[in-house]
């Protein structure tokens, strides 16, 4: 008799099930490079927007008064008070579209006041070396500290930090770093990562996360907040959420937005005064009223 083999499945169904093996690996990996592209292009704009250096222009020549501090990570410039016995410093931290010479009026402002000022320049920002974040701005924030505190002309037991934007961040990341006596936060968001979110971004996102909420919680000093009700770029809400965590610092709301402040220039430098009034008066072991209070000419 004539034998007969069993019939082995069709070659057909064989490559059918290859084909989409095939497949599904060939979407995965299409998946999987559309997405690490994607991500790729979002960290890159994340730093772009975060960090417009090339808006804020070159950095003129400083004015004659004022010192060039070089740090291993950057500069900064100092502008000297005009006193005889070590005076107090404030450390200015501009916003992400400007550069330290748009602090200066600023600066003359606490100099009329008896304090000494530090401005310090954001990596990449100005001409200068260095790509920006919040890892290099604080390194270069903490190098000034350490090499403006040092002097012998300045009073290491009277350090306050003035933030406007994300200068605040910075500023609430140098207190968390070093001892800060006093915080003004200016127009600050109270994270990066909340704004993220604001803007329906997934927070994990975001590499510079500047958690002003988080050292806040632990913050020993004077804190005083300022943000314009018309805000649009970083809306009051979050200065409010701030003073829920610091209930005993002072909240002055004005009438501005982001950058057209301050609307009430008298009460935003009688806040401003109330707080290096009282680090003297906490310095001399006296009562605010107790100690000569300081009053200038602000320059907006």
């Amino acid at each position: 008799m004539e034998s007969h083999k069993r019939a082995s499945p069709s070659s057909p169904s064989r490559t059918r099930r290859a084909a989409r093996a095939i497949a599904r690996v060939v979407a995965t990996v299409a998946i999987v490079g559309a997405l690490a592209v994607t991500l790729g292009l979002t960290f890159s704009l994340d730093r772009a927007m975060m960090f417009p250096a090339k808006f804020a222009g070159a950095l003129p020549p400083p004015p004659p008064d004022v010192e060039v501090i070089d740090t291993p990570s950057g500069l900064a410039w100092f502008v000297p008070a005009e006193s005889d016995i070590p005076a107090p410093v404030i450390f200015l931290f501009h916003g992400n579209g400007e550069h330290i010479a748009n602090r200066l009026p600023d600066a003359r402002a606490y100099q009329s006041r008896g304090l000494s000022v530090a401005l310090v320049e954001y990596p990449g920002y100005g001409g200068t070396a260095g790509s920006p974040s919040q890892a290099s701005i604080s390194r270069t924030a903490e190098e000034a500290y350490d090499a403006i505190t040092a002097r012998s002309d300045v009073d290491a037991t009277r350090v306050l930090v003035h933030g406007f934007s994300i200068g605040g961040g910075v500023g609430a990341q140098l207190a968390d770093a070093r001892k800060v006596h006093a915080l003004i936060l200016e127009s600050t968001f109270r994270s990066m990562v909340a704004m993220y979110r604001s803007m329906r971004l997934p927070g994990f996102l975001c590499r510079d996360p500047f958690r002003t909420d988080r050292v806040l919680e632990s913050y020993e000093g004077h804190v005083l907040l300022i943000h314009g009700r018309r805000d649009d770029i970083v809306p009051i809400e979050h200065s409010r959420r701030l003073h829920e965590i610091v209930p005993q610092a002072t909240l002055l709301e004005l009438d501005n937005g982001h950058n057209d402040g301050p609307s009430d220039p008298v009460a935003y430098w009688a806040a401003i005064d109330s707080v290096i009034n009282s680090i003297d008066a906490a310095t001399a072991g006296l009562s605010s009223e107790a100690v000569q209070p300081r009053s200038g000419d602000g320059p907006r």
